[in-house]
């Protein structure tokens, strides 16, 4: 029993003088509170996308530290920059500097993060030509955007650099190139990189430098023809198509050829040409008018036998100038088409020309429309006066229900108007032949002496003869075993003898 005493009282001893130490320290085991908190790394440099941890550390009264596992919470001061997830883990999103804030009840930590780019990120911008083609001396224009930083341009020949057109630029922008004294070829391209990482480039699609518009040549197979034959005019080697008219000295007589080849030949018929000695012919690149070439002067004389006082190859679109049309009655009239010719791109078709709200016809297949009373003359009048011989001739190609509906060419002397002309003779059916070799032909040619006229007898001696061509089909043209097209004429001629 005395030894249970004993013990008591050393307890009570101990216990005594540990409360006296706790008073003397001023600190009570039940009292131990947070002091200050701390962020491991205050400082960390971390890549676009990439991670890291932030640790906050909890300093204690007692001098002791631990690691705040809850309770903190984590504030990024440019989530643009850096993010912070409440466990701590910040995740780098664009290049720049973030501060992340810890707080802790009232404790605050702060550290920095710098996040810079990834190169296995950085993509490069765009860049883009305004052409694929540019004529030597020209200029060609490089627009380029979108890049990180600033670039530089260069210009390659294939994969052989060539020169440098832009240094140090920005990374958005445009420059125009001058291709004077460039190499003609077609694999030229412009190549952007990037000043702070020259393997971030890109290249532009491949353009050609081309040569500079040149005339080809042009030639005539003589220099003086008899009014009314041919002369034929030839070029070659012009860099695209071209267009070819006849000039008189210095002004414009009429248009040979459009959208012609850029080497070729054509035969023009100088029926009806002015007998002058300064015609030439001018060949002009469809491309590029300015870019043209005049052949020499050639001259049209005067025929001993026919002359030709009028003709008309219907090369346009419309019968005018030359041919007046009236309407007799109903809703078609002459007019030119380009679907089926005797030469050249068009002709004249008797019903080519539909009124409003009336379906247009088809010179191919037809048939043609029923009613049809169109008519045409030719607008001067001429003068047989002093005259030995007089004639028209023309090609024709007509498919025309026979004995119902017909195609006439029709005269007056000095009359005004569809009743006061006289036929020569109406045509209808096919004008298909055979000729010498056996071919089949559509296009024959019509002659009509002006001496000889049913009615009117000899024409020769009038001042004011008018010429004009008919077409009428009647009210029904089903019976027929051939497509009926109509009539087309081409190359109409009025030629006298003297």
């Amino acid at each position: 029993m005395k030894s249970d005493r004993i013990w008591k009282l050393i307890i009570a001893l101990a216990a005594l003088t540990i409360s006296s130490c706790f008073e003397k320290s001023g600190v009570s085991p039940t009292n131990i509170v947070i002091q200050s908190i701390s962020i491991s790394p205050t400082s960390i440099t971390i890549k676009i996308g990439e991670s890291t941890i932030f640790v906050v550390t909890a300093v204690k009264s007692d001098g002791s530290t631990s690691v705040l596992t809850s309770g903190v919470e984590w504030v990024s001061n440019d989530k643009t920059v850096c993010t912070i997830e409440n466990n701590g883990l910040a995740t780098g999103v664009s290049e720049g500097t973030a501060g992340i804030i810890a707080k802790y009840g009232d404790f605050v930590a702060t550290a920095v993060v710098t996040v810079t780019k990834d190169n296995n990120t950085i993509q490069p911008g765009t860049v883009t030509l305004d052409k694929a083609t540019v004529t030597q001396g020209e200029t060609i224009n490089v627009s380029w955007s979108d890049w990180p930083g600033n670039v530089n341009i260069d210009v390659y020949k294939g994969n052989t650099f060539y020169m440098t057109v832009g240094v140090n630029e920005s990374g958005s922008g445009s420059k125009s190139l001058n291709t004077t004294g460039w190499e003609i070829r077609n694999d030229y391209k412009i190549k952007v990189t990037l000043v702070s990482d020259a393997s971030i480039n890109q290249y532009s699609e491949t353009f050609s430098v081309t040569a500079p518009f040149s005339p080809g040549s042009v030639t005539l197979d003589k220099t003086t023809v008899t009014q009314g034959e041919t002369i034929t005019v030839s070029w070659s080697d012009w860099p695209g198509d071209v267009n070819i008219d006849v000039y008189k000295g210095n002004n414009f007589y009429m248009t040979a050829g459009t959208n012609e080849s850029s080497s070729g030949s054509k035969s023009l018929n100088t029926s009806g040409w002015e007998i002058r000695s300064d015609y030439k012919i001018k060949i002009a690149l469809v491309a590029d008018e300015s870019v043209n070439k005049y052949s020499g002067t050639f001259s049209v004389t005067t025929v001993s036998g026919w002359q030709t006082v009028f003709y008309d190859d219907f090369e346009r679109t419309g019968v005018y100038p030359k041919w007046e049309k009236e309407v007799v009655d109903g809703n078609y009239q002459w007019d030119t088409t380009d679907k089926f010719t005797y030469e050249g791109q068009y002709c004249a078709w008797c019903i080519g020309d539909a009124d409003d709200g009336y379906p247009k016809a088809d010179p191919v297949n037809g048939p043609y429309p029923n009613n049809v009373n169109s008519f045409m003359k030719i607008k001067e009048q001429f003068d047989l006066r002093n005259c030995t011989a007089a004639r028209i001739r023309f090609k024709a190609a007509y498919w025309i229900e026979y004995n119902f509906d017909y195609f006439e060419v029709m005269v007056s002397d000095g009359g005004n108007s569809y009743s006061t002309y006289s036929s020569f003779g109406r045509l209808s059916g096919k004008s298909s032949y055979k000729d010498s070799n056996g071919q089949w032909q559509e296009w024959k040619e019509i002659v009509y002496d002006l001496t000889d006229h049913p009615n009117l007898g000899n024409l020769l001696g009038h001042a004011t003869v008018e010429i004009a061509v008919h077409f009428y089909s009647d009210y029904d043209n089903s019976d027929v075993s051939f497509p009926l097209r109509g009539v087309f004429i081409d190359d109409f001629i009025v030629e006298i003898k003297r």
